[in-house]
């Protein structure tokens, strides 16, 4: 489950609408990236966005491990 079972418990009794999920793998692998362009001698980006998906009860399956 992204985040804690709490917060899924809260989208499934409407208690919240929506949660953000953050994908931590590419997060991880984003920050590799950068340091390897550092090392490299690289100017790294100074901005790297990343996409946020929305957890929501129509796709709260999806999340839950």
């Amino acid at each position: 489950m992204y985040g804690t079972a709490d917060r899924g418990r809260a989208i499934e009794d409407g208690l919240i609408i929506a949660s953000a999920y953050q994908d931590p793998s590419k997060q991880g692998a984003g920050s590799v990236d950068t340091a390897l362009a550092i090392v490299k001698g690289e100017k790294p980006a100074q901005r790297n966005l990343l996409p946020v998906e929305a957890v929501t009860k129509a796709n709260l399956a999806k999340f839950k491990k």
